[in-house]
């Protein structure tokens, strides 16, 4: 199988878009994009995010293809529970306990009675 940065260069070189024009579409400097590519960084979901953006793919494509979704199968779980489990295990060892205790206030905020949804809550 070929890695993430492998396909992104595929990607960039039958798209005829070079690192600046990655950068540029990214609203990124070309520096960050460098380094990525030549696998200084790790390639993380926000570089993926941006990435998609700027190739107009489906998020969840450029995010299996860097290994942060599982690959779909039938029967797999929803991709929105897959990027949930991936951005949990992408935070840092000393964040994640914070996202799981604002998850379980929002499982709270759902099993109690209530009229509104959250879109129409009130905004702090």
């Amino acid at each position: 199988m070929t890695d993430f940065i492998d396909w992104l260069t595929a990607e960039m070189a039958r798209l005829n878009i070079w690192n600046n024009e990655l950068a540029r579409r990214m609203g990124v400097s070309s520096s960050y994009v460098s380094d990525m590519l030549t696998r200084k960084k790790t390639p993380n979901y926000n570089f993926c995010m941006g990435v998609a953006q700027a190739l107009q793919y489906k998020p969840e494509v450029v995010l299996r293809q860097a290994g942060l979704l599982p690959v779909a199968t039938d029967g797999a779980e929803s991709i929105m529970i897959a990027e949930g489990k991936a951005l949990l295990e992408s935070l840092s060892p000393s964040l994640q306990p914070l996202a799981l205790a604002l998850l379980r206030d929002l499982k709270s905020f759902d099993t109690q009675p209530h009229d509104a949804d959250v879109s129409s809550a009130p905004k702090s």
